[in-house]
């Protein structure tokens, strides 16, 4: 009875809650989130890109290509997304803005760590001089760095993963087994109150842990 109590009292809550949110923030909500989506997956496909582009840029400067021809054709090569921001930087260094101030447009746009060191390089050089085929030589061995270390977190996360499910399903994979072996010793379980009410609490606990890690793991792989 008690069980049947605090299920009534907890669904009794959730439908109030949501009773309570207006179609419009839910609608809201929902544009926001698909809008997040599509906008981090652009980002991710910038950034998976941006080592190609820093190496066409660099091997057109190692040509004696100046620095804006080369970037220009870097976004001819580069497909899109990033050779869209590519293409925008060329349009605004020829409609007068300053390579270094379009560079730091670009990389605010694109919220990546490569994108920022080459656009702090550009500043730094014009203001100081220096070789920029080398700095972006630099800038490509951090991003081959950063993406050993990203595969290597990705790898460990899926074990992560993997063990998070093996170890979610192997206490009910022992009722299944313990079920068919002897009936009458799991029968209590699933047949009186008590029984359910503690599955009940056992899966939502389950739920929680499964949130938590996949929420870990998934910080961890930004």
């Amino acid at each position: 009875m008690t069980g049947f109590i605090v299920a009534v009292l907890l669904f009794g809550s959730v439908f109030v809650l949501f009773s309570n949110l207006s179609l419009k923030s839910i609608l809201d909500e929902l544009r926001r989130r698909i809008g997040a989506f599509f906008f981090s997956r652009r980002m991710k496909k910038c950034r998976d890109q941006i080592s190609t582009a820093l190496a066409v840029v660099a091997n057109s400067l190692r040509a004696g290509i100046s620095l804006q021809q080369s970037i220009k054709s870097a976004s001819d090569e580069i497909p899109a997304p990033l050779g869209e921001e590519l293409a925008a930087l060329t349009s605004d260094v020829e409609s007068g803005v300053s390579i270094e101030r379009a560079a730091d447009k670009m990389a605010q746009r694109v919220a990546c760590e490569e994108a920022i060191l080459f656009a702090q390089s550009i500043s730094a050089l014009r203001r100081c001089g220096g070789d920029m085929i080398a700095a972006l030589d630099i800038v490509m061995a951090i991003s081959a760095e950063r993406k050993r270390l990203s595969d290597k977190i990705k790898t460990c996360g899926a074990q992560a993963r993997f063990q998070m499910w093996t170890l979610a399903a192997m206490p009910w994979f022992l009722v299944v087994a313990l079920h068919f072996v002897s009936p009458g010793y799991v029968s209590p379980l699933i047949r009186s109150r008590l029984g359910i009410f503690l599955i009940m609490i056992a899966l939502s606990l389950e739920g929680v842990g499964i949130f938590w890690i996949h929420l870990l793991s998934k910080r961890a792989l930004r």
